[in-house]
């Protein structure tokens, strides 16, 4: 993917995003594909605003629009993969909501 091409392609950044926060999380499943420079760039800056702004709220005036959508979709991103796992009580391992621990905890 092109760099210059990146802040404009919000579908490529949401799927990008569902396997970063998968991976974060350690959901398992078959191997996702490597981020893109480009996305990994991204969601990069998003993450990094996304932190900034929870300590500093006034920052939010000094962003453009490719940052108001990219974060907004960033955040949807992310509650979405939350709310789709849960992680076992036993072990902490992550899996999908509903299902049963990859590590076979009963409890």
């Amino acid at each position: 993917m092109n760099l210059a091409y990146a802040p404009t392609d919000y579908d490529g950044l949401a799927a990008a995003l569902q396997g970063f926060f998968e991976d974060a999380l350690k959901v398992p499943g078959p191997p996702r594909p490597p981020l893109s420079l480009a996305h990994e760039m991204w969601i990069t800056r998003l993450s990094e605003l996304d932190e900034l702004l929870s300590v500093d709220s006034a920052a939010a005036r000094d962003l453009d629009e490719a940052d108001v959508r990219g974060l907004a979709l960033y955040r949807r991103e992310r509650q979405k993969v939350l709310s789709q796992h849960e992680s076992c009580g036993k072990c902490g391992s992550v899996y999908r909501r509903g299902g049963f621990c990859p590590r076979g905890c009963r409890g």
